[in-house]
């Protein structure tokens, strides 16, 4: 339901322009709607940014450190793959490529994506 999905959105994504995008994007409705009257995108950004600016500072948090983790992962396994290489265990070092490469792909193919 369209309704219903805004919120979760502003709760996830950067900014609350980003969460509207995201929201008209997977509801083909709202996407008709924004083409038939120029006010909806405006009006939609205005009650998302309020809607964010309401939101928890546990919200904010739980995100910065959701990207604070997958960052140091990102580090941690480029590391590990370097290391691989330099020991001479390239089958490994392969290995962790691919799960890289297959972690990387799986986030951008998933179905509500915008970047597809």
């Amino acid at each position: 339901m369209a309704g219903t999905s805004l919120a979760p959105l502003l709760v996830k994504k950067v900014s609350a322009g980003l969460a509207v995008e995201s929201w008209i994007i997977s509801n083909p409705a709202l996407g008709e709607l924004e083409r038939e009257c120029e006010w909806f995108r405006p009006l939609l950004s205005s009650v998302a940014f309020e809607l964010a600016s309401r939101a928890t500072l546990g919200a904010s948090l739980r995100a910065y450190y959701g990207a604070a983790v997958s960052f140091a992962d990102m580090i941690s396994d480029t590391f590990i793959i370097i290391q691989y290489f330099g020991e001479g265990c390239d089958s490994y070092a392969f290995m962790l490529l691919g799960i890289v490469g297959a972690k990387k792909l799986s986030i951008y193919n998933k179905p509500n994506n915008p970047n597809n």
